[in-house]
């Protein structure tokens, strides 16, 4: 494979992978409305369709990383960056976009992966509550007192069942 033809194979890649990254950023908004509405059978089918495309994009990266090594660039991010700095022309302007195009793409994917985490937390934080009422213990670290007038713990409290 000629220089030219590898340059060309990033810039394919790079696109490629900037339609994966947008797929992806479209399946954590669909996974955002079914944390909150706690679906978890399409959780469940958005988890399958979200490994898929990280799996795409991985197999995308690795092909990209393989080329780079082969042209004397690092398999990085500084490793693509200095590659297409080193390119001129329509060259370095058309991969240049599509490399912004990407690095737009993904730091749109992160922010929306952030706040699914933080849903999650918030759940996590909810259920967790619940699960303490249920047995009948506080969040918080208090000191009651108990029948007999000594101190305890709030959390040694009764469960709802025995209450």
């Amino acid at each position: 494979m000629s220089i030219k033809e590898h340059i060309q194979k990033v810039d394919t890649l790079i696109q490629e992978q900037t339609t994966h990254v947008n797929a992806l950023t479209q399946l954590l908004d669909t996974e955002n409305v079914a944390l909150v509405n706690r679906d978890a059978e399409q959780l469940q089918s958005l988890n399958s369709q979200k490994t898929n495309l990280s799996q795409k994009l991985e197999h995308l990266t690795q092909q990209q990383n393989t080329i780079l090594k082969k042209l004397g660039f690092d398999p990085t991010r500084q490793g693509l960056q200095s590659f297409v700095n080193k390119l001129s022309g329509p060259t370095h302007k058309n991969i240049s976009q599509h490399h912004k195009a990407l690095a737009d793409s993904l730091e749109q994917c992160q922010q929306k992966n952030n706040i699914n985490g933080q849903v999650i937390a918030a759940n996590k934080q909810s259920i967790a509550r619940a699960l303490a009422v249920l047995h009948g213990q506080t969040t918080t670290e208090k000191l009651t007192y108990g029948p007999s007038g000594e101190t305890r713990n709030a959390d040694q409290g009764n469960s709802l069942a025995k209450a």
